[in-house]
C-alpha cells in the first residue's frame, strides 16, 4: 500500500525528501531516481551512509548524488513537518533551514522486534543471542536472520548483520541443526552493494576501522 500511495503521488515532477541516509533508503532513492523526481536527503549523522561506508567513500557519494541533481543535507535533524499553503511540506532541519517535498519518505533504520521474549528466559542483547549453531541458550530453540545476534566472522564478537546472504546462511545452518544434525557456522561477514543513481558502492567486513591502511583506485 505505501508503494502504490508512493507512485500516485508522482505525478509531475515531484519533489521527494528522504529523511535517513542508509541502505534501505537508498534502493528507494534510486528507484525515484529512476522515476524522475526531485531528490533531497536528509541524514543526522555527519555523512551518508554512516553503516555502509566510510568518511572517504560517503564524501565521493555526496559529490556523485549533487553532480546529478539530488540535494544532500547532513548533520541535521529533521525538527518539524509542516504543511505548507501550497499543499507542499515544509521540514525544518536543526541548522535553521528548511526543505520543501510534496512526499516525504522516513527511513531511519531497523530494530529487532524481541519484547515478545520478555520473560522467556532467552537471552537477548541487541537480538537473540545465538552459538555457532544458531542455537540459543536454551538447547531446543534456535533463531536466525535479522534477530540473530552472531559472530561476527571479521571481529569475533557478536553482532546483528541484517542481511540476505546471512539469513540464508542462519536458516540452513538452524534447520540443519533442528533436524538433528550437528553443523556448524564460522560466523558472517557484514557486506552491502548498492546502486547510487548509477554509482556502483560496496563494503565487505571491517570497512570502518580506524587507523587501518587504506588504497584508492580510480578506474
Amino acid at each position: 500500500a505505501d508503494a502504490e500511495r508512493t507512485v500516485a503521488a508522482m505525478e509531475g515532477e515531484a519533489e521527494v525528501a528522504f529523511i535517513g541516509a542508509g541502505f534501505i533508503g537508498f534502493i528507494i532513492l534510486n528507484a525515484l531516481y529512476k522515476r524522475g523526481a526531485k531528490l533531497k536527503v536528509i541524514e543526522l549523522e555527519k555523512q551518508l551512509l554512516p553503516r555502509m561506508l566510510d568518511a572517504q567513500g560517503a564524501s565521493l557519494v555526496k559529490t556523485w548524488l549533487n553532480e546529478h541533481g539530488v540535494s544532500t543535507h547532513t548533520g541535521v535533524s529533521v525538527k518539524a513537518i509542516e504543511h505548507g499553503g501550497d499543499g507542499k511540506k515544509n521540514l525544518q532541519l536543526s541548522d535553521g533551514s528548511s526543505v520543501q517535498a510534496d512526499l516525504v519518505i522516513v527511513a531511519t533504520g531497523i530494530k529487532t522486534n524481541i519484547g515478545f521474549l520478555d520473560g522467556s528466559g532467552i537471552k537477548t542483547n541487541q537480538g537473540i543471542l545465538i552459538n555457532n549453531r544458531c542455537q540459543t541458550n536454551i538447547p531446543n530453540i534456535y533463531a536466525a536472520g535479522d534477530v540473530a545476534e552472531g559472530t561476527d566472522l571479521s571481529t569475533g564478537q557478536q553482532a546483528i548483520h541484517a542481511i540476505q546472504p546471512t539469513a540464508v546462511d542462519h536458516g540452513r545452518i538452524a534447520g540443519a541443526n533442528m533436524a538433528g544434525k550437528n553443523v556448524e557456522y564460522p560466523g558472517s561477514l557484514l557486506m552491502n552493494i548498492l546502486d547510487v543513481c548509477g554509482l556502483q558502492c560496496a563494503s565487505f567486513g571491517v570497512w570502518n576501522s580506524k587507523g587501518e591502511k587504506t588504497e584508492t583506485i580510480n578506474a
